[in-house]
């Protein structure tokens, strides 16, 4: 919440502001956030971790193990914006709802 204020009292968000938008390489819970930038024409960065599926059924994927102490509890989506980070994908579509 003091993200979306921080972002949302800033002069600087506007079409020049740089969206990336965090999550792993599926639709998921950030396909929602994808579709708002795409209908509203607004470019941003698609940043999505690689994985792949043991023999086991277990998802692999080291990049996101090495990075998931960097977020909110370990757990993405993430959207930053001009270096603030709002995670939890409604937290992110609602922002998104608003700003776009």
């Amino acid at each position: 919440l003091v993200a979306h204020y921080q972002i949302m009292s800033s002069t600087s968000t506007s079409s020049s502001s740089k969206y990336k938008l965090i999550y792993v390489n599926t639709r998921g819970f950030a396909e929602t956030c994808r579709l708002l930038f795409k209908a509203a024409g607004q470019e941003f960065e698609d940043y999505r971790y690689p994985f792949t599926f043991a023999d086991d059924g277990k998802h692999l994927s080291p990049e996101w193990d090495a990075d998931k102490h960097k977020y909110l509890n370990e757990k993405i989506p993430v959207l930053e914006v001009d270096g603030v980070t709002i995670s939890q994908s409604k937290a992110i579509e609602r922002f998104l709802g608003v700003l776009l």
